[in-house]
This record gives C-alpha cells, structure tokens and sequence, in this order.
C-alpha cells in the first residue's frame, strides 16, 4: 500500500525582482543597474533617450503559485507527486493514482461497467486543439464544454 508522505497546501507567495527603469509613455527600460541601463543612460528621473519623459523606477515581481498536491512513496518505493488530480502515474512501475494518493485499479479493469477502454479515460482532454471528442459511430464529434444541464 502506498504511503502517503506529505499533504501539501495550495500556496501562492509574492517573489521580488530587481526595480527596473523604464518610460512609462514608450515603454523603454532595464533593470535597474543592468549593463542595459548603464549602456543606455538609464537613471531615475532622467529624461528618456526616445520620448523625454522623466524615468521612473518600478518594483518588479511574480506570484508563485504551487498547486495543493499529495506526495507519496509508491509501493515501489519511488516518491510521486500528485499534480493532476485525475490520473498520476507512477515513473518507476506504472502503479496509478488520483489526486488524493489513493491507488486506482489496473487499467485493464477501467470501464468494465460502462464498455469504455482504459485509453478512453486516459486520452479525454488530451486533444493538442484543446478540444475533447467523442465517437457516435458515424464520426467524431466535438464533446460540449458546458455541463448547465447536468443534474447532480
């Protein structure tokens, strides 16, 4: 049985960049410091090169996010995060399991009950265009991505 090591939290944390200067009318700058600025002049308050407004220094950054996932050691011993919450697989012995770390039935058992294969399951929402398709016999159709109508 596989052994669930850590349940990991969704987290999302502000990183700093350096300040950058730039133009805020043409849209000209470097960060701050950066052979790009010195090369070209760039200090705050400076006038631009190309327009004449006065520089202006911005902080930079990005969010962060990491998605809540399950990690857990295989009965194989190899340690797998569950990014997808639907289908992970293991590297070492191809064991299967959801988001939650529970192991999922051989696939060679998946639609026993609904006449599905297993590569039914595994390839919806693969399609490069973005597009999930269904067979109806005559062709392939394009599966409806609005589920309003469903009754739970």
């Amino acid at each position: 049985m596989a052994q669930i090591l850590e349940r990991v939290p969704y987290s999302k944390v502000w990183v700093d960049e350096d300040p950058s200067l730039w133009c805020e009318p043409c849209g000209y700058g470097a960060t701050v410091g950066s052979p790009a600025a010195l090369a070209n002049g760039y200090e705050e308050g400076k006038p631009c090169g190309h327009c004449g407004t006065p520089m202006v220094v911005e902080d930079r950054g990005y969010w962060s996010r990491t998605p809540a996932h399950v990690v857990l050691r295989c009965n194989c011993g190899e340690v797998l995060h569950t990014w997808d919450s639907f289908l992970n697989t293991c590297g070492s012995c191809g064991r299967d399991y959801n988001g939650s770390g529970q192991a999922l039935a051989p696939r060679h058992h998946w639609g026993e009950e609904t006449g599905e294969h297993w590569t039914d399951v595994v390839m919806a929402g693969n399609d490069p265009d973005g597009l999930d398709f269904v067979e109806d016999g005559l062709g392939l159709l394009e599966q409806p991505d609005h589920y309003e109508d469903l009754e739970y």
